[in-house]
């Protein structure tokens, strides 16, 4: 006989870092973030999908920042303040951050969208190599 699931026993988390951008709030898996930055203006691409901001430089490495976590274009947005960088199979993607909270459990009850950065980066890039 299967045992009964109680409502006390505790909700799941998991470790992730959680931002805000457009209002919205928004995780990521502790792992997969690689730095807080503090918001520069991305260089444009030309010709870069519409969702992409454009690329900065941090130590040396080339980051690409999109226009919001959600890889839409150009969405009206609250002004970033930091760039949340996430470590991809393809290279590092930057999503823009209006307000930021410290790396830690965070509980399967918050309400916000989890960003798998390689879903993201695939989404907007397609099968072309960055």
């Amino acid at each position: 006989m299967a045992e009964a699931v109680t409502a006390s026993q505790e909700t799941p988390s998991r470790d992730g870092l959680v931002f805000e951008h457009g209002g919205t709030l928004f995780g990521v898996d502790s792992v997969r973030v690689d730095a807080v930055i503090p918001w520069r203006a991305p260089m444009p691409v030309p010709g870069a999908s519409p969702a992409v901001r454009g690329v900065v430089q941090d130590r040396g490495r080339i980051v690409t920042v999109l226009w919001d976590p959600e890889a839409r274009p150009r969405a009206e947005e609250s002004l970033p303040i930091r760039i949340v960088v996430c470590s991809t199979r393809r290279g590092l993607l930057g999503l823009p951050a209006s307000a930021t909270r410290a790396v830690g459990p965070v509980s399967s009850e918050e309400a916000l969208t989890w960003i798998d950065p390689d879903a993201v980066l695939s989404s907007v890039l397609g099968g072309a190599r960055p």
